[in-house]
């Protein structure tokens, strides 16, 4: 209900501004194994992308917030895991890039995008993009499973941005794990082994 998500906006605004222009660090972390926790146990489908996915991979940024990406049959169910934190209400967002959007604040920004359109992908494609959740790799993060874009396609995102702090790195990386929902004999989702 709305008083329930203006009343959870306004204890979260001033740390969300705070995090916003810098002026404190985003602890994504505690936020991350708080959203992970509850979704232990669902069948709910998610995936991570973002600054945070390349983030549990290892590289070293510090993500503003964490944006997760569902299937829009599970709206309701997200909805109802994630009730007492939302601050910006789920909207159809058809026509957009996604399908419905919303906002949670979890000690951190959490965007819960659902079913992204296809035209993201034009004329390439995007780390929350249909070709992203096609591809999508598993890595290990604090013994959890975590489903990510490839490392590849998000450092070409960021790329095209201008991100070059998220484009270059030589530190050790999380190495993706086969996901456990492509078909045998394949690394990654369409990407048959030899």
């Amino acid at each position: 209900d709305y008083e329930s998500i203006k009343g959870n906006f306004r204890r979260s605004l001033r740390h969300m501004i705070a995090h916003a222009n810098n002026n404190t660090p985003t602890p994504w972390e505690p936020a991350l194994e708080s959203i992970i926790a509850r979704l232990r146990g669902t069948a709910i489908d998610w995936w991570l992308t973002g600054s945070c996915a390349m983030a549990v991979r290892g590289v070293q940024i510090v993500p503003h917030d964490i944006d997760l990406m569902f299937n829009s049959e599970e709206l309701e169910q997200v909805i109802s895991l994630f009730s007492d934190c939302i601050v910006e209400p789920f909207a159809d967002s058809s026509g957009w890039v996604v399908q419905f959007f919303g906002v949670a604040y979890l000690r951190a920004r959490v965007d819960l995008a659902f079913s992204p359109a296809d035209a993201v992908d034009i004329p390439e494609p995007v780390d929350f993009g249909p070709f992203a959740q096609r591809n999508l790799e598993s890595i290990t993060w604090r013994d959890e499973i975590v489903r990510v874009p490839p490392l590849l396609l998000q450092r070409s995102v960021n790329s095209r941005r201008g991100r070059n702090d998220r484009v270059t790195s030589d530190q050790p990386l999380r190495r993706h794990r086969p996901d456990r929902r492509c078909p045998p004999g394949t690394r990654r989702c369409g990407e048959t082994t030899h």
